[in-house]
């Protein structure tokens, strides 16, 4: 083990927290917007951030089309139109 894996294996042990953790951790407190959607574009996981932005309920959205959340919300840029189809984004779900 080199000193860099050492260091990092060490800091781990310290926090008392595991890869997993951290990374919710980052997830949880990023001011960056995630969702994840099934190949449906049916909302899987909505960040806080997003949540805090358009102040909506995270347990309101899941389970529910992505543009049927956010069909209040027209001038959002979240999805380009996609080049292989052709369809843009007030199209999904549809």
């Amino acid at each position: 083990m080199n000193t860099s894996s050492k260091k990092s294996a060490q800091s781990q042990q310290t926090s008392g927290l595991t890869e997993e953790e951290i990374l919710q951790l980052f997830i949880e407190h990023s001011e960056d917007i995630l969702v994840l959607t099934n190949s449906e574009m049916i909302l899987e996981y909505v960040s806080q951030s997003l949540a805090r932005m358009l102040d909506i309920r995270i347990e309101d959205s899941l389970g529910k089309k992505i543009n049927i959340v956010l069909e209040n919300f027209p001038s959002l840029p979240l999805m380009k139109q996609n080049q292989k189809n052709g369809h843009s984004a007030d199209q999904f779900g549809e």
